[in-house]
């Protein structure tokens, strides 16, 4: 991840006590939303609804600020989990397949400038806490194991009362910021693989989320979209794997735009 134009390379030294501290404060985040998946896509639905109603010669009557959060009290509780294997080039591959996962964390603006007369978060009333309930795949196999990625939805209560619901796309263990043959711009803060073990497993992750307000007013962009970056950090089992039973902690960071009038 990048902070004031430079490379941060996301670790954590994670004691076990800082570990089981951070599960349960995380853990104790209050259910966001509730109703069945149906329900849940209806709200959905109606928020799409209600954006195609705007008019395209007022789609730029809007404002985008900045929307720059930390989220630093996460937890990620899994749900469901299945395993399978298959033979590929003469080779067998092992997948966990974990649906109804609920990835919960506070929501919180980032006090760093972007210039000297602007903020880099312009948006503290979106603060707040936000769940997302996702299904990820996993490689469970050697070499380079623990690559995945996740898809689901999420839902954001804001401070300012407002709630806004959308979708989430990512990928676990899979590192974007490494260096490239193309030279120039090239970062080189993470290899392809972005996993590490020291004693507990880090998981970095990175994800895009999109969502709309719900119940505001018909015909009036209200949309919040970011790009995470961030880890999962999970205990490891008894033979220094990956515990894929267990709650993980997740921390990282949130950079996008809200986009809204007024």
């Amino acid at each position: 991840m990048k902070r004031n134009g430079k490379s941060v390379r996301r670790g954590f030294a994670l004691t076990a006590s800082i570990f089981g501290g951070a599960l349960a404060v995380g853990a104790g985040v209050a259910l966001l939303y509730s109703g069945s998946p149906a329900g849940t896509a209806a709200s959905l639905a109606s928020a799409a609804a209600s954006t195609a109603q705007v008019s395209p010669s007022s789609l730029a009557n809007v404002c985008v600020r900045g929307f720059s959060k930390d989220f630093c009290n996460g937890s990620l509780i899994p749900g469901t989990i299945t395993s399978g294997s298959c033979t590929a080039g003469g080779s067998a591959c092992k997948t966990w397949v974990v649906s109804n996962a609920r990835l919960d964390t506070t929501v919180d603006s980032n006090f760093q400038l972007c210039a000297s007369n602007g903020r880099c978060d312009e948006a503290p009333g979106k603060n707040g806490d936000l769940r997302a309930e996702i299904t990820y795949t996993l490689r469970a196999q050697d070499p380079c194991p623990y690559r995945g990625y996740y898809e689901g939805k999420w839902e954001l209560i804001a401070v300012d009362g407002t709630v806004y619901q959308g979708t989430v796309t990512g990928t676990i263990g899979a590192g974007s910021h490494r260096e490239t043959a193309c030279g120039a711009g090239a970062d080189n803060c993470e290899r392809c693989v972005d996993t590490e073990f020291t004693g507990v497993w880090r998981l970095g992750t990175e994800a895009t989320f999109k969502g709309e307000r719900i119940g505001g007013p018909l015909g009036i962009r209200d949309e919040i979209v970011f790009s995470m970056a961030g880890d999962f950090i999970s205990p490891a089992t008894a033979s220094g794997g990956l515990n894929v039973n267990s709650g993980w902690v997740f921390v990282g960071n949130g950079d996008g735009v809200y986009v809204s009038c007024p």
